[in-house]
């Protein structure tokens, strides 16, 4: 029947053939359900005014290269024993189904297909390629891609649906192509997420999300809301891209590199108001310096991670976002107080060498929980400041120790109880009334000051007591 003209549909529903050949052939539609076929079914270049149904059909080697078809293309429970090679470049279609039928490799590379490309539970054998195409609604829920998945340049209008979908190399979303939205749900890629320069009108869906190697979602477009909870990536760039909605990345595994760009206009991402990062109990290896170009809202409860991205002390590298504190301005950015952020940054400072400023860091933990504390804890957290710096700053103690020192002798000096019992100056006696754990001269001991200076050294007693279990408590790091 090669180059068959009929205007009418061919029926060959139920029948067994041995080759059929439709090359450049023009029908109506074709019929060809419950149908076998033990040799080659050659449809190349067919065109078909209407439909063409296969369903629930027996085949060997099917052939559909540079087809035209008017309406769906539908292959439910087809059985395909050979070989199924759909090269549909440039093709036009109404509805195109493959759901649930194992074929060898598609194209459809600048095809346009005007309503849905269900292609649920597909099993394909090697690559699909839907470049520069235009489609409607994309169904890939469950399919099996033996190789990579492109769909580079293309614009699908409504959703592309690739929950559970598997691909052992890589899924390419790139280079100005356009989407609605995007369900990655459950999503299982071998290689690499590439949307870089894509654009997603809608929300992308990304859940439980396993990308083996590099995500990259750099210099694109996101209109909505980014939702990769408790997906795994081995690095994953969001450098120079716009984001119109929150992303979500709460329980995220990253083994590499979380990249934000740094703070420039080529490379910084651009957040919409009010939109925030969640990190909510993520891990990553390594996140960008606090320079880098973060939202004006995140939230790192719970982020764990090793290091920064670059090695580098903090006091050199002021931005004009936070000209004085850094670690302040940075927190800032996080609604509610978490000691676990502060914690953790501190962590990876110090283990990078940084001492000074992983001590900068929890004390500045400590002031913003003073801030957002009241009565007593409020009390409690300010005595403890003020006495040694929430253990931060021992130095203190000191500083207290050598004013409490000076003041005793200043009592005895004005009192006259001094010079009276043999103490012209009283610094001795005044330090041994200070601090219990050190004991100077038992003469010290038997001394009965009279009047108010009695009083004031009962109160000075109190002082060293209260003082030295702060400064074993700092010492101990059970104020910290």
């Amino acid at each position: 029947m090669e180059m068959l003209h009929v205007d009418k549909p061919l029926f060959m529903r139920n029948g067994q053939f041995g080759e059929v050949v439709l090359r450049d052939a023009h029908i109506g539609a074709l019929e060809l359900d419950g149908s076998k076929v033990s040799r080659t079914l050659n449809m190349e270049k067919l065109r078909v005014d209407s439909s063409v149904f296969m369903r629930h059909g027996q085949f060997s080697d099917v052939v559909l290269r540079n087809d035209r078809l008017g309406g769906p293309l539908e292959f439910d429970g087809a059985t395909v024993t050979g070989t199924l090679n759909l090269f549909m470049r440039d093709g036009q279609f109404g509805e195109v189904v493959l759901r649930d039928a194992h074929i060898g490799a598609l194209e459809l590379d600048g095809s346009r297909v005007s309503r849905t490309l269900d292609m649920e539970k597909l099993r394909v054998d090697s690559s699909v390629y839907m470049r520069h195409g235009q489609f409607g609604e994309v169904v890939l829920r469950s399919a099996r891609i033996s190789g990579t998945l492109e769909l580079d340049g293309s614009k699908v209008s409504r959703t592309l649906n690739m929950d559970k979908l598997r691909v052992d190399s890589s899924l390419f979303l790139r280079n100005d192509a356009k989407f609605a939205d995007v369900n990655l749900t459950s999503t299982r890629v071998g290689g690499q997420l590439n949307l870089v320069h894509a654009k997603v009108g809608g929300n992308l869906q990304c859940y439980s999300l396993v990308v083996d190697e590099d995500g990259l979602l750099y210099d694109a477009q996101f209109s909505g809301r980014i939702d990769c909870q408790f997906a795994k990536f081995r690095s994953l760039y969001l450098d120079n891209s716009t984001f119109g909605g929150d992303v979500d990345l709460s329980s995220a595994q990253l083994s590499g590199e979380l990249a934000l760009g740094e703070a420039v206009p080529q490379h910084s991402p651009q957040w919409s108001p009010g939109k925030t990062l969640i990190l909510r109990n993520a891990r990553a290896e390594t996140i960008p310096i606090l320079t880098d170009a973060w939202p004006a809202q995140v939230d790192v409860n719970g982020f764990t991670y090793k290091a920064l991205r670059r090695d580098i002390a903090v006091d050199h590298h002021r931005t004009p976002e936070c000209p004085s504190d850094l670690f302040r301005c940075w927190f800032g950015k996080q609604q509610s107080f978490s000691p676990h952020a502060y914690e953790q940054l501190a962590l990876a400072f110090q283990n990078q060498g940084h001492a000074d400023d992983a001590r900068a860091i929890r004390y500045d933990g400590r002031e913003r929980e003073v801030s957002e504390s009241g009565g007593l804890r409020y009390a409690w957290l300010t005595t403890l400041n003020w006495a040694i710096g929430y253990g931060h700053h021992i130095e203190l103690a000191m500083i207290w120790t050598l004013v409490l020192v000076i003041l005793g002798v200043f009592v005895l000096g004005v009192s006259g109880e001094g010079p009276k019992n043999g103490m012209p100056v009283g610094l001795s006696y005044s330090f041994d009334m200070l601090l219990p754990i050190i004991k100077l001269r038992d003469a010290h001991y038997k001394i009965d000051l009279m009047g108010w200076p009695r009083y004031y050294f009962y109160v000075h007693k109190i002082a060293g007591y209260v003082l030295a279990t702060f400064l074993i408590a700092g010492i101990s790091g059970l104020t910290k």
